[in-house]
């Protein structure tokens, strides 16, 4: 990798590098952007502000030198694998597509960008696609536990509901603290009314991470299920309260409008349930979830 020459890009570069290390992001990112202004090819600098930028959320900015690096880089799978990931931070999920496929021809061996891939696809609904190319990921990795996951969600969107178990549990099998997994298996099992086994899931993720999202959904729901209709809501309203994001999870949203309906808070409900429809008419990958959301808002 090239480095800054001159008298001044070397002593901006040490600068850059120590506060880097000391995770102070955005001051280094000013130190990269001089040195860049300095010398636009540099490439550490622009790698340091393709990273930077995307620790900070700032993916616009993140695309722009991940772009500047592919002229620079055109054979780098990493590149494009940056860049991909930068696209679809800002829901540019076609490119995203497009370069984490270019990552792939670049280094056939880039099991992220599999994974990652497949998932860019079952956001843009294509989950036979996305089946393909976890598969294909399995045959350099056959013990990575996250696509074991990914195929249990994409075998759920296509109401392969055995084998989304089957997929589920060999992530676990794998990694035995896996709490995602935890989640979804348990939701599951849920749907199916195994809920002793499904219980146990819900606990055991909860222990892992009592902030994860899934796993309390999971928890309001057997709460329902048990007419602990007041202990659901609060749960679900704390989840909403607590994580800004939680506002867009159709899960929650059309979980909160059940426990509402059962309540008799009519009028929230049907809020919730109009939320949760918006929320996952905009996300591919909850759109099998479509047909339950409209039933309850025709009801």
């Amino acid at each position: 990798m090239r480095h800054a020459g001159t008298g001044r890009e070397s002593s901006l570069m040490g600068h850059a590098r120590t506060l880097l290390k000391k995770k102070k992001y955005r001051q280094a990112r000013e130190k990269f952007k001089a040195i860049y202004k300095l010398n636009g090819s540099d490439l550490e600098a622009l790698y340091a502000l393709s990273s930077v930028n995307m620790v900070l959320g700032d993916y616009r900015d993140a695309e722009k030198y991940c772009k500047k690096l592919a002229v620079l880089q055109p054979d780098s799978a990493a590149v494009q694998y940056n860049l991909a990931i930068a696209y679809k931070a800002q829901g540019k999920i076609d490119q995203a597509i497009s370069s984490y496929k270019r990552a792939l021809q670049l280094n056939c061996n880039f099991i992220e960008a599999y994974v990652n891939l497949a998932m860019a696809l079952l956001d843009a609904g294509q989950l036979d696609e996305a089946e393909t190319y976890l598969r294909l990921a399995l045959k350099y990795d056959p013990e990575k536990p996250q696509i074991y996951y990914n195929l249990g969600i994409i075998y759920e969107g296509q109401k392969r509901i055995r084998e989304a178990e089957d997929s589920f549990r060999r992530a676990l099998q794998i990694r035995r603290e896996y709490a995602d997994a935890m989640a979804l298996l348990g939701q599951l099992l849920e749907k199916q009314h195994r809920i002793e086994e499904c219980q146990s899931l819900a606990d055991k993720a909860l222990v892992l991470d009592p902030g994860h999202i899934q796993a309390n959904i999971l928890y309001a729901r057997l709460d329902r299920r048990s007419g602990n209709l007041e202990r659901a809501r609060a749960r679900l309203m704390a989840l909403l309260l607590d994580d800004a994001h939680c506002s867009d999870e159709p899960d929650l949203r059309f979980e909160l409008g059940l426990v509402l309906d059962r309540l008799g808070e009519y009028r929230e409900a049907y809020r919730n349930f109009s939320a949760a429809q918006s929320a996952a008419a905009n996300m591919a990958s909850h759109r099998f979830k479509l047909d339950d959301i409209s039933s309850r808002l025709r009801k």
